[in-house]
């Protein structure tokens, strides 16, 4: 798996598991930052979902 891949918002949302809100949520409140093509970078995208996963407050954190 290429951590530097970028990707458009619908296919990072699919690769991370997320919705595509999320991934927009996620960019409104500067947990990520899209390139100058709107393209997220993987690795970050991977982070940011694990980081909210172990989050007390997620409702993700029990999920698989």
């Amino acid at each position: 798996m290429d951590l530097d891949a970028r990707l458009p918002a619908h296919l990072a949302a699919a690769m991370v598991g997320v919705s595509r809100q999320l991934i927009n949520y996620w960019r409104a409140t500067g947990k990520i930052q899209p390139d100058g093509r709107k393209r997220y970078r993987l690795g970050d995208l991977l982070d940011v979902e694990r980081d909210m996963r172990r989050s007390p407050q997620s409702r993700r954190r029990h999920a698989a």
